[in-house]
């Protein structure tokens, strides 16, 4: 991954229970880097600043820690709606030791599941 690519989300009609017409986001859970060991996140570059978009419409951005733990990002429930796209774009990096692209090891929506 580099700087400028996203990561698309989308929350087709089947994902939602029978009934159910939003799911609540109330946030993300990231692991920034390569978290498989120490060396191996030093060596990937990792993501400082992600925007968030939903259906084109910017709602956030995350400015990331520099760290090798889980980051939690908590706010005010937004309700996704069937056909839904979230998009999270990198728009820069901390560098890795190395010429590695950047990594994330996680990306989780927290309540939209």
């Amino acid at each position: 991954m580099g700087v400028g690519e996203i990561v698309v989300f989308r929350f087709p009609k089947s994902k939602f229970a029978q009934g159910r017409k939003t799911i609540p986001l109330r946030g993300f859970l990231v692991l920034n880097g390569f978290q498989r060991d120490g060396a191996s996140w030093k060596q990937y570059a990792r993501a400082r600043t992600l925007r968030i978009t939903l259906n084109n419409a910017a709602l956030f951005e995350l400015r990331l820690k520099d760290e090798r733990v889980a980051q939690t990002f908590e706010f005010d429930a937004v309700d996704l709606r069937p056909g839904d796209e979230l998009t999270f774009e990198i728009l820069d990096a901390y560098p890795g030791a190395s010429e590695l692209p950047i990594a994330l090891s996680a990306l989780e929506p927290l309540g939209a599941h």
